[in-house]
């Protein structure tokens, strides 16, 4: 059995079309359009969502949708923040 992706996060294919539209074909987050190419064919933008609640936050591009997959794994924002100053704190000293 083929996976519904709309079925699985309760929308239609109208309502994906509709955020489509509004986001202009690109990836909510890095304003980029999708370039990951999957059997041939470019992908289509990923339905994130909050793995608590199930909100639909917007569309992304494969690459946005993994990386924040990982960032999800940080157990707060603040963690998170620790990390973003961690990596930072090596900007420019990589050889």
């Amino acid at each position: 059995r083929k996976h519904d992706p709309y079925k699985e996060y309760g929308i239609t294919r109208a309502e994906y079309r509709r955020m489509l539209d509004e986001q202009n074909r690109r990836c909510k987050l890095c304003k980029r359009k999708e370039t990951c190419v999957h059997y041939g064919e470019i992908r289509r933008l990923s339905i994130d969502h909050c793995h608590k609640t199930k909100v639909i936050r917007g569309l992304l591009c494969n690459n946005c949708n993994r990386s924040l997959a990982g960032v999800e794994y940080f157990r707060s924002l603040k963690l998170l923040k620790q990390a973003l100053a961690y990596l930072r704190s090596f900007e420019g000293k990589e050889s």
